[in-house]
């Protein structure tokens, strides 16, 4: 799991196109230097070396063909036989109690008109697949229809896509690597996901060169690969899914009990501050894992606070949100932020694939 996959690319930044008669290149067999960076009760990570390489771009007929506006459907050029080196350095980390992997990638890009990724083997046979969406775990056939005509089945993730039969599964969690495939073998369905892709036009409107989508230099990639058993959403799979991308913030403690005691929270001597061990500004009790949390900001008009979930299943779900702060009032409130019903405590209904918005008015 994770090797990594090179092809070339004689598309442009709207489509991919390989080669005809290339082969693709993998790390499947190639030897990594390894070393263990860290080994506590709290985590483990592991550092892979790969060093491989790769053609460094594709060959003078493809000047030509891009200047003659060739269409990419029709273009005859292939990579170069001279390469250029890319060292791949990846960390393995799982944490105490996680579910998923950690994965980070490191490397400098000096080949043009190729794409990267890095394959999944799911060992699960499946027709379909699901892929996080707007407001949506959408389910999409492995199989492109008919009528797709582009020369691969490259298609649009969110934040995670995910194999299942039902009883086990596989998920890929991303930081903004948005395009994924889904490769279909005798001994089950691969997830492919895209790290880079280094592309040298525009495509579509003419002759548009695009040096910088060449993407050369130093790059950095992070995922995530989360197995888990049953549903997704009810295994709480696609709730870690949505928090990875979200990083850690901190607040220095000493400037946080100044800021008590200037606001007269300070202790019965006068000088030491009970701040409690944890708290929770805003907190929600929901039935099940379904309900995924989407926003929470400021509105535009009103300055109210506005909070909005969205079921992913097509069975209700109760919502139960507590506040942390003082609220004159609690509303539901839609997508448009108006002031819709007033809420009866802070207890909601969310029916099947509904997305559903709160708003607490401050004052």
């Amino acid at each position: 799991m994770n090797s990594y996959e090179n092809t070339g690319d004689i598309g442009n930044e709207y489509v991919y196109r390989q080669p005809d008669g290339e082969t693709t290149l993998t790390t499947e067999h190639l030897k990594a230097d390894l070393r263990i960076v860290e080994q506590s009760a709290y985590r483990a990570v592991m550092e892979s070396v790969l060093r491989w390489d790769i053609p460094a771009g594709a060959d003078e007929l493809f000047e030509l063909e891009k200047r003659q506006m060739v269409p990419f459907t029709e273009r005859k050029a292939q990579r170069v036989k001279n390469t250029v080196p890319l060292v791949i350095t990846t960390t393995y980390t799982l944490e105490a109690g996680s579910n998923m992997v950690k994965v980070k990638s490191d490397f400098n890009n000096q080949a043009k008109d190729h794409r990267l990724r890095a394959l999944f083997p799911s060992g699960l046979v499946t027709e379909d697949h699901y892929a996080d969406s707007i407001f949506e775990i959408a389910k999409r056939s492995n199989t492109p229809a008919k009528e797709w005509v582009n020369p691969s089945n490259a298609q649009h993730q969110q934040a995670f896509v995910h194999v299942t039969d039902g009883d086990h599964g596989l998920m890929i969690a991303n930081k903004g690597l948005n395009e994924y495939e889904i490769l279909q073998h005798a001994e089950g369905s691969t997830i492919a996901v895209t790290l880079l892709r280094a592309s040298s036009e525009l495509g579509d409107w003419g002759v548009f060169e695009t040096p910088e989508a060449q993407s050369l230099g130093p790059q950095r990639v992070e995922y995530a690969i989360i197995p888990f058993a049953g549903d997704a959403a009810q295994s709480g799979a696609c709730a870690s899914a949505y928090v990875y991308p979200i990083p850690w913030t901190t607040v220095q403690l000493g400037a946080l009990a100044r800021t008590f005691e200037r606001e007269g929270h300070a202790g019965a001597d006068g000088q030491k501050v009970e701040l409690p061990l944890s708290k929770q500004w805003l907190a929600w009790n929901a039935q099940s894992s379904t309900l995924a949390f989407s926003t929470l900001k400021i509105a535009e008009e009103t300055g109210d606070l506005i909070a909005r979930w969205y079921n992913l299943n097509s069975e209700p779900v109760e919502l139960n949100v507590q506040t942390g702060f003082e609220c004159a009032s609690v509303y539901e409130s839609d997508v448009l932020e108006r002031v819709k019903d007033t809420l009866q405590g802070q207890s909601q209904t969310v029916s099947g694939y509904k997305i559903v918005t709160q708003g607490y008015a401050l004052r």
